[in-house]
């Protein structure tokens, strides 16, 4: 699985979601998250990719590309 897919994203969402104690800790954190990686010259990611997350329900609100000045 290459680091920053969308598979990979799924997996951490996926996992975040599950683990009891980040659950307990971020309950009170009722927020989004938007996170940017940009495209590596010797590492991935291959291209330029943005996910949200929406905390504390961890679910998956956006991932693939979007303009910078929308992050």
């Amino acid at each position: 699985m290459k680091v920053f897919s969308e598979e990979w994203f799924n997996t951490f969402v996926e996992r975040l979601r599950g683990d009891e104690e980040f659950q307990k800790d971020a309950g009170a954190f009722n927020n989004r998250v938007q996170l940017q990686v940009l495209k590596g010259k010797k590492t991935e990611p291959d291209h330029d990719v943005t996910f949200d997350i929406l905390f504390p329900a961890c679910e998956s609100v956006h991932y693939g590309e979007k303009p910078e000045d929308e992050v």
